[in-house]
Parts: C-alpha cells; structure tokens; sequence
C-alpha cells in the first residue's frame, strides 16, 4: 500500500495508522484462528506481549502498548472462567467436607465420599489430556457439575445406608 492522509490528521503505513502528531501508532491484526480457539490465541497473546516487553525494555519504557479485539476478550473470559470455576469448586468442596464431617458425625466419611469422585475425575482427566492434551473453560464447568452430582449420589447411598443399616436393602 502507498502511504496516504486519512481525514487529514491520520497517515496509513501499510496497515498502520499513525496520527499527524505521530505521537500515536495504530495496527490492525488479523490472526489466522478465530476468536472461539482460546488456547491458540492465548498462545499469540502471550508471545505478543512478550514482544511488547522487549521493545519497550528496549526503548526504556517511554511508550504504551495496549491492544484490544474480540481475541484478547474472549482469551481474559476464558482465564476468568476458568479461576472462577476452581475459586468456586475449591469452596464448595471444603463446605462440603465440613458439613459432611459434622452431619455424619465423623472424620472420615468425607472420605468415602470422595475417593470415588477423585478416582473417577483422575481417571476422566487422564483420559482427557492423553487424547487431546488440553482442558477447555466449558469442560471444566461440566466436570464440576459432573462432580456435584458425584458427591450427591456418594451422600445418598451413604445416608441409605445410615439409616437402614443393611447394605441389600440400601
């Protein structure tokens, strides 16, 4: 592309746009996968910012870089996602240890209620990383509903148990 004025106060360099006080410098960026592949594009945020840093230790930090777009939108949603779901998985699973504990009037039967979820989430993750070797946002959330309903079939069967006291009949 030739450069030429845009309205008199912008200059386009070959897809960039820097103002007439050349004081800003705007660049557009097309990447080659969509705004959907978080894991790729989290990828390419990290290496640019990389790039950022050098640049600017280079230049001792007398500039700003920021970028924005829907692929440094939907990577930070998915990180967000992701921290919420173990913030919330993490508090869940300490409640429910506690009340557990308390209700059942001892300290290991949190145990048995959870040594089938852990083997089963072992074994799922397992599986999970051997034939695609990564963990999506939404898997997550589904694995933690997942779990929930583990924990809740473990505490039915327990307080069946409890209350008839035969293992037939339960």
């Amino acid at each position: 592309l030739q450069d030429f004025q845009i309205d008199g106060n912008y200059t386009l360099y070959n897809n960039r746009i820097m103002t007439k006080d050349k004081q800003h410098l705007l660049f557009f960026v097309t990447p080659n996968s969509n705004a959907g592949a978080t894991g790729e594009n989290a990828l390419l945020l990290e290496e640019t910012d990389r790039k950022i840093a050098v640049v600017k230790s280079q230049f001792d930090n007398k500039f700003t870089v920021e970028y924005f777009g829907g692929i440094a939108v939907s990577v930070a949603n998915a990180k967000q996602i992701k921290t919420d779901i173990n913030c919330s998985v993490g508090a869940a699973l300490v409640a429910l240890i506690i009340f557990i504990s308390l209700f059942f009037k001892g300290l290991s039967t949190p145990f048995l209620f959870f040594s089938p979820v852990v083997r089963g989430a072992c074994s799922s993750l397992a599986t999970l990383l051997f034939f695609k070797g990564s963990i999506s946002a939404k898997s997550l959330g589904v694995g933690a509903v997942l779990l929930g309903l583990t924990i809740d079939y473990s505490l039915n069967v327990f307080a069946h148990f409890s209350s008839e006291g035969n293992i037939k009949t339960t």
